[in-house]
């Protein structure tokens, strides 16, 4: 009796001491998966299709989008490694613009520097994805690979394990069990102005080779708090691809624009122009052309165009609009 229970410690403790390399194990296999050394070192990759943006789950914009994405050889000292252009409307006529520390919203108007609060955004949405993290952030000092265990994912058997770098952050991700992709991930953060704690979800689909052996999900939908955000449905997408000359750049001759926040209003064509960048959640589908309390006091009113046609008015809290209530 006394050499079971012996027996039985020992391969409870070599279970738990083999958790790590199993984690870590994983992890190769879905790099192994997406391309092996074709997916660590792609160069770009041009995706077209369309986007959506979600408010309170009901679709707040559309549009179609083609997005341009470039892979920098090393992860800067400062900032993302990537660049990335996302061109927005049949008519390719605006734009964002993601560089390694700044992003810049780009119409007819000019140039202006995305909100503070939107690059963070965008920041920690993109350390945080998988599909980066696998590339660049694996192999920095202090990263964890812990294996969760296994479980079965809508439908699909799944092996999960926590990225825990060395700030403590945690990103959980689900790997389908026989292709080995990551289907789905989720981390938190903290608010450090409202101290609420957010969670944030992605889920990845449809994958395909995109060239060369390099897989990537035609389907990508990401949620906060419970809600869904964004989702994108890729028509077509392609990697190393010759890109078009200055796509990263800022058009020659525009005009740069103040942040939001350091100019709180335009007048353009004699109509109060408001920049409401929590409503277009990324997507300039919706363009404020005229803001004014609303009757309650509590909300405000908003009148706008959606792809050049003026549309009715729609009715937001105060809270959202950042207009002051009452």
């Amino acid at each position: 009796m006394k050499k079971l229970t012996v027996l039985f410690f020992f391969l409870c403790v070599l279970g738990r001491a083999q958790t790590p390399d199993k984690g870590k194990d994983i992890i190769q296999k879905s790099i192994a998966a997406l391309g092996g050394d074709r997916f660590l070192h792609m160069q770009n990759r041009v995706a077209s299709g369309r986007i959506y943006a979600f408010f309170r789950d009901q679709v707040s914009g559309l549009d179609v989008a083609t997005v341009y994405t470039e892979y920098l050889p090393q992860r800067p000292a400062k900032g993302l490694a990537i660049r990335e252009r996302e061109v927005l409307g049949k008519k390719q006529d605006y734009s964002y613009l993601f560089l390694e520390t700044q992003g810049w919203d780009i119409t007819f108007r000019g140039a202006r520097p995305i909100p503070d609060e939107d690059w963070q955004r965008y920041v920690r949405t993109t350390e945080h994805d998988i599909l980066y993290m696998l590339r660049y952030r694996i192999n920095e000092p202090g990263m964890l690979f812990d294996y969760v265990g296994g479980d079965v994912y809508l439908t699909t058997p799944v092996d999960i394990v926590d990225l825990t770098d060395a700030q403590n952050q945690t990103v959980r991700v689900y790997f389908d069990q026989n292709t080995h992709l990551p289907v789905h991930e989720s981390f938190t953060w903290l608010d450090p102005d409202t101290h609420q704690r957010n969670e944030e979800v992605t889920e990845f689909d449809k994958y395909r080779d995109t060239g060369g052996g390099i897989m990537w999900p035609y389907s990508i939908e990401r949620e906060r708090n419970g809600y869904k955000t964004s989702q994108i449905f890729a028509r077509q997408v392609q990697s190393n691809q010759a890109l078009p000359a200055k796509i990263f750049e800022l058009p020659p001759g525009a005009k740069l624009l103040r942040k939001v926040g350091e100019q709180n209003s335009d007048r353009e064509g004699g109509e109060f122009i408001r920049f409401l960048p929590q409503l277009r959640t990324g997507l300039r589908c919706w363009e404020p052309l005229h803001v004014g309390p609303a009757p309650d006091k509590r909300h405000v009113e908003l009148a706008g165009s959606y792809n050049g046609s003026r549309c009715a008015g729609i009715v937001v809290p105060a809270a959202i609009s950042g207009w002051p209530e009452g």
